[in-house]
C-alpha cells in the first residue's frame, strides 16, 4: 500500500510540472496583449486614438503624432497610472501645424496673444519676457512643431514692439505678417516701420498699415491748490518745449505735472488756442479745461471781472474758425462782493451781547447760524471780524471788549464748521462810530460787529 501511494504522488508531481511548462508561456504572451487592449480602450474613450501602443513585457511603447503638447501630456498622464505597467517608452512626436500662426491684439493697455511656439524652452522665454510688461496680459500659446525659421525671434520682437503703438492687431501666419495699428506720431510710426525691415530681411513677408493719427485730439488741464496737471497731446517736440518753457516762467512756485504725448491730428490753430489758456494760468483759479478736437469745456474763475472779460474775448475769436466753447468762468471779485453783500444784509440786525460782556445772547442764535451758512457758501474768501463799541466807558476797556466780542463771534463760526484759517479778528473800541454817540439810538448803532471779506486766493496767485 505504501509503495502504491508513493507512485500516485510521483505521478501527480509529474502532471503538475507538465501543466506549468505548458501554461506559463501562454500566460506570458497574454500579459502584453492585455496591457495593449486596456491601454487602447482607455485612449479611445478619451479621444486619443491618434496614439498607438505596443507592450514589450510590462513596458509600454508609445508612438504617434500628437496634435499638441497638451494632448501629448494628457496621453502620458493617462497611461502612467494604469496598473501593471512598469515603464512608458515615449516615442510620440508633435504633429506639424499648418499654417503656423501667432496673433497679437493691443488695446486699452491689454495685450492678447494666441498661437504656437516650437518648444517649451522658447515658450518659457516668451512668458518670462511678457511677465516683465506693465500691461495686462492674456495668452493662449501652445507648443507645436512646424514653425518657420526665426519664428521665436519674430514673436519675441513683436510682443515688445506692438505695445509701443497706441493700438494694434497683428497676425503672423507662417512667414507672412499682417499688421494694422495706430501710432501717436509720425516719428513713432516711421520707427516701427523701419524696425519691420529686419523681419523682411529674415525672409518674412510684411503687410503693414500703420496710421499716425489721434482722434479725438485731446488735452486736459487742471489747476487747483495742490498744483497744475496737463495731460494730452501736442503736435510735436517744439510744442512740448513751448508749453514747458512758458509754465516754468509763469508757475515756477507751483508743482507742475506734464503728461504730454506727441501726435498728429491736431486741428488747424489748435496749439495757439491751447496756449492762450496756458498763458492765462497765473490769472486762473481752480480751473479745469478740456480740449477735444475743436471744442473747449472750461470751468473756473479769475481774479477780476476785467481780466475775465478780456480772456473770454480772446477765446471767442476762435469761434470764427469753427471752434466751439462751453465756458463757466466766474470773477473772484464778483464772488467776494456777493458774500460781502450777504453779510451786510444779515448784520442789519445786530448781534446781541450781555451788557458790558462778550457773551452772545440766545436771541442771536439764528443770526449766527445764517452768518455761518453764508461763510460756508463762500469757501474762497477770508473773513475779518471786527468789533466796535459806543463811547461809554474807558478807551482801553472798550478796546478789550470789542476784541473779545469779535473773538466770541469767530468761535461760533468755527464751531459751525468754518476753517479757522479763514477767519481773523480785531477790535476797534469806540474809535470808528457810524452814528452820533450823543443819543441812545446812535450808541446802539455803534455797538456792532462788522464782517469784511477779501478773496483768499489773490495772495496765493
Amino acid at each position: 500500500m505504501r509503495a502504491r501511494a508513493l507512485v500516485v504522488s510521483a505521478l501527480g508531481l509529474i502532471l503538475l510540472a507538465l501543466l506549468y511548462v505548458i501554461a506559463i508561456p501562454s500566460l506570458a504572451r497574454r500579459i502584453p496583449e492585455t496591457l495593449e487592449d486596456v491601454a487602447t480602450a482607455h485612449l479611445q474613450e478619451r479621444g486619443l486614438d491618434w496614439l498607438q501602443v505596443r507592450a514589450e513585457g510590462r513596458d509600454l511603447l508609445l508612438r504617434g503624432q500628437a496634435p499638441s503638447s497638451e494632448a501629448q501630456k494628457t496621453a502620458r498622464n493617462l497611461l502612467s497610472v494604469m496598473p501593471g505597467i512598469r515603464r512608458l517608452i515615449d516615442n510620440m512626436q508633435l504633429r506639424a501645424v499648418s499654417p503656423y500662426r501667432m496673433s497679437f491684439e493691443w488695446q486699452s493697455d491689454r495685450l492678447t496673444l494666441s498661437g504656437y511656439m516650437p518648444d517649451m524652452a522658447s515658450l518659457q522665454d516668451l512668458r518670462t519676457q511678457l511677465s516683465r510688461a506693465t500691461a495686462t496680459l492674456e495668452q493662449d500659446i501652445r507648443v507645436a512643431s512646424g514653425s518657420p525659421e526665426g519664428w521665436s525671434e519674430a514673436v519675441a520682437w513683436l510682443a515688445t514692439a506692438i505695445p509701443e503703438l497706441v493700438e494694434a492687431r497683428a497676425q503672423l501666419l507662417d512667414q507672412r505678417l499682417v499688421v494694422t495699428g495706430l501710432t501717436a506720431s509720425t516719428a513713432s510710426r516711421d520707427r516701427f516701420i523701419t524696425e519691420l525691415q529686419a523681419l523682411k530681411q529674415s525672409g518674412y513677408q510684411v503687410d503693414a498699415e500703420v496710421i499716425a493719427n489721434v482722434t479725438p485730439y485731446t488735452l486736459k488741464l487742471t489747476k487747483n491748490a495742490t498744483g497744475l496737471k496737463i495731460d494730452g497731446y501736442v503736435p510735436d517736440a517744439a510744442s512740448r518745449r513751448r508749453m514747458s518753457d512758458l509754465l516754468t516762467v509763469n508757475d515756477a512756485k507751483q508743482p507742475v505735472q506734464l503728461l504730454l504725448r506727441e501726435a498728429d491730428g491736431a486741428p488747424d490753430g489748435w496749439m495757439d488756442w491751447v496756449m492762450m489758456v496756458v498763458d492765462a494760468l497765473p490769472l486762473l483759479i481752480d480751473v479745469q479745461a478740456e480740449f477735444e478736437d475743436r471744442h473747449l469745456r472750461l470751468h473756473g474763475s479769475m481774479a477780476s471781472t476785467a481780466q475775465r472779460d478780456r480772456f473770454l474775448a480772446g477765446l471767442r475769436l476762435y469761434e470764427q474758425r469753427g471752434y466751439t466753447l462751453d465756458l463757466d468762468l466766474t470773477a473772484a471779485d464778483a464772488d467776494a462782493l456777493r458774500c460781502q453783500q450777504d453779510f451786510d444784509a444779515l448784520l442789519r440786525s445786530p448781534i446781541l451781547f450781555a451788557t458790558g460782556g462778550a457773551q452772545i445772547g440766545p436771541a442771536s442764535d439764528l443770526l449766527l447760524q445764517s452768518l455761518a451758512e453764508t461763510a460756508l457758501s463762500c469757501p474762497d474768501v477770508r473773513i475779518s471780524i471786527i468789533g466796535h463799541t459806543d463811547n461809554r466807558g474807558g478807551a482801553e476797556a472798550n478796546l478789550r471788549l470789542s476784541r473779545e466780542r469779535a473773538e466770541a463771534v469767530a468761535l461760533r463760526l468755527i464751531a459751525s464748521g468754518i476753517d479757522d484759517s479763514r477767519i481773523s479778528t480785531s477790535g476797534r473800541g469806540s474809535e470808528r462810530p457810524i452814528a452820533n454817540n450823543d443819543t441812545a439810538e446812535g450808541q446802539a448803532k455803534n455797538r456792532r460787529i462788522e464782517f469784511l471779506v477779501e478773496f483768499d486766493r489773490l495772495e496765493v496767485e
